[in-house]
């Protein structure tokens, strides 16, 4: 994180300010600032806590893997998840960082684009609520960043969980392709599609 240290802390510490904030408001609100969704998030884990499908709970429609990452809020403190989604929200800012530098833009401007996203008003208040979708976010951009590097495996693993995490980036699966074929022509590319449909594909069945 060299060079946005203090970006990540300074947007860090408003997240963590926020998420103080808001069990307050919840305990003083007739309107709270926790998510929905978020509650619904806690009575699944705890359904898996105690051993049950997460999908005891009514209005569950996620991934299972969801239910077991905040497993904590059921045997720890119940704000674990917003904490964890508001470090997954500080890691889309570093990796939007990376790429930026990895596509050579100059550090300034790298770090303006990280900045734009840390401390913007709505993924600060997105995060600190209880939306699970900065890990959504992250899992994306990591699966760009490896494909960048060419990190072949990295990227189908990262692919893999961001779609069994959330359906909708399997809508991304042609353009990763077409990378594949702009970059080693359409033979060359056959053995990293090959390996990126293999790999994603195992990974988000196995989770299901």
């Amino acid at each position: 994180m060299s060079g946005i240290g203090s970006l990540c802390s300074l947007a860090l510490a408003i997240r963590l300010c926020l998420i103080g904030y808001g069990v307050w408001q919840d305990h003083h609100f007739l309107v709270k600032y926790t998510d929905v969704d978020y509650q619904v998030f806690t009575d699944a884990a705890r359904h898996v806590w105690e051993g049950d499908s997460p999908y005891e709970r009514l209005t569950y429609r996620y991934s299972p893997l969801l239910s077991y990452i905040i497993l904590p809020n059921v045997f720890l403190f119940e704000s674990f998840g917003k904490v964890l989604f508001a470090l997954a929200d500080i890691g889309v800012g570093v990796i939007i960082y990376r790429i930026c530098v990895l596509r050579g833009v100059k550090v300034e401007a790298a770090k303006f684009w990280c900045a734009s996203w840390l401390f913007h008003p709505l993924s600060v208040n997105i995060s600190t609520r209880g939306n699970a979708d900065s890990i959504a976010c992250l899992l994306i951009l990591l699966t760009l960043y490896y494909q960048l590097q060419g990190k072949n495996i990295k990227t189908a693993v990262c692919f893999g969980l961001s779609v069994h995490f959330r359906i909708f980036p399997i809508y991304f699966g042609p353009t990763l392709v077409l990378f594949y074929i702009s970059k080693y022509r359409f033979v060359g590319s056959i053995p990293h599609i090959l390996l990126l449909g293999l790999i994603s594909g195992g990974i988000f069945l196995s989770l299901l």
